[in-house]
């Protein structure tokens, strides 16, 4: 008995071997203008790259009404390919889309929200979309697209 307790202990985690190349999500921007609700709107999205973890970026959305007429009752869509998540700051966890629902936007105003983007360990690519809609319908023919590619750098 006394035996079975002063054995070897069991390795159940092994150690990772940090890779000598290291990579981080790049820095990219995308601006898509188009008519909705007999106004005009445009979604400008920037992804900027964190210096504090390679797999994590900061997301600014902004989204503006351009045209002449009040905009209401829109829903705002992101989604991310296979391998990145979109989270809020107050998530630990995060999800392949988020929704988000504008219920009014005045003319020449801008409303402007922030998220966090995380991709899965050696991960070169990927798309970043965003859907402005009058309904939570992906197939909307009043549908403002906006399709941005994420890469990755790599640097020794």
């Amino acid at each position: 008995m006394i035996q079975s307790l002063l054995r070897k202990p069991r390795i159940i985690f092994k150690r990772i071997k940090k890779s000598s190349t290291e990579w981080s999500i790049a820095s990219t921007a995308g601006v898509n203008v188009g008519r909705i609700k007999n106004s005009d709107a445009s979604i400008h999205a920037e992804v900027i790259r964190t210096p504090i973890t390679p797999r994590l970026a900061i997301l600014n959305v902004t989204l503006k009404n351009e045209g002449q007429g009040s905009l209401s009752n829109l829903y705002l869509m992101a989604k991310v390919s296979k391998g990145f998540s979109l989270t809020n700051s107050e998530e630990i966890f995060g999800a392949s889309w988020k929704m988000q629902r504008v219920e009014n936007l005045a003319p020449s105003q801008s409303i402007k929200f922030k998220l966090a983007l995380r991709s899965s360990v050696n991960l070169n690519a990927g798309t970043l979309t965003f859907l402005l809609s009058p309904t939570s319908n992906e197939n909307d023919p009043e549908l403002i697209n906006l399709t941005i590619p994420i890469k990755t750098i790599t640097f020794e």
